[in-house]
């Protein structure tokens, strides 16, 4: 078994150019049986390029099809391919997406509990109305910050968003030197996600940030200065000094002189 961790430490990691047969090519819809043999298949292919078969659902319909919602193992699909594809609807519990390829794909109404999005593409996905890194839809927000790393979050190292939609969406994430240019994210909730990279790291140049809620973040690292800010909502955030400094001469709520990171709480 592949664990978590291992997973996201290889993040970094140069994969293998595809060279195996693929699954699953072309329009038409997936079953569920079909899902499971590929993931299967796709985990062989990885373990050893010359048995099993990359997954490649390029422009396939696998709407409403479980992921291992309820399995604690797992789902492993680095490298896999689901450009343009519809995953509208889809569940799932630790998915790892590591470099696979979700540009213009339909992620609309998915519900992820932890997945991997590291070093994926999403750029032009629609991604409305997701949950991702909660186990349920509808739980309340807690007042408070996670540990860290967040193990049960949403992560996305080096993540491409661009351009991604991710409108009324609920996202408890772990955004490490992410792309966000030119996303939307009106009226999304990234209550208790932390933001953290290198400097200017996760981008919002131009990302529509309207009645977004960053509730209980925790901001060391992202770029506002050029993105369409209106009320949006940083209630108990703990920002980057100059980024809280930034934030609050913007058309936002709820950003506080008393955020900066260094009283972060041991």
């Amino acid at each position: 078994m592949i664990g978590r961790r291992r997973l996201l430490a290889a993040a970094f990691g140069a994969l293998a150019t595809p060279s195996s047969p693929v699954i699953g090519h072309g329009r038409r819809r997936v079953t569920q049986g079909e899902l499971d043999d590929a993931i299967a298949q796709h985990r062989r292919w990885l373990e050893d390029r010359t048995v099993g078969r990359r997954a490649d659902f390029t422009s396939c319909n696998l709407a409403g099809l479980d992921f291992g919602f309820d399995h604690p193992d797992q789902v492993v699909l680095r490298n896999a391919d689901f450009t343009d594809a519809d995953l509208s609807g889809i569940r799932g519990n630790d998915v790892n997406f590591h470099h696979g390829s979700l540009q213009y794909a339909n992620l609309s109404g998915s519900h992820l509990k932890a997945p991997v999005f590291s070093n994926a593409v999403l750029t032009g996905a629609d991604c409305r109305r997701v949950v991702w890194g909660w186990p349920s839809t509808r739980g309340p927000l807690v007042p408070g910050y996670q540990m860290q790393p967040p193990e049960h979050a949403a992560v996305l190292m080096t993540a491409m968003l661009s351009k991604a939609i991710f409108d009324r969406g609920r996202i408890r994430g772990y955004f490490y030197d992410c792309s966000l240019t030119a996303a939307s994210l009106v009226a999304t909730d990234l209550s208790q996600s932390q933001f953290a990279g290198s400097s200017g790291a996760n981008r919002f140049g131009m990302a529509k940030l309207i009645e977004t809620r960053f509730r209980y973040t925790q901001i060391a690292e992202a770029a506002f200065k050029k993105a369409v800010i209106s009320r949006a909502d940083f209630l108990g955030a703990r920002l980057d000094p100059q980024i809280a400094r930034d934030l609050k001469v913007r058309d936002t709520i709820n950003v506080s002189d008393q955020t900066g990171l260094s009283v972060v709480d041991p």
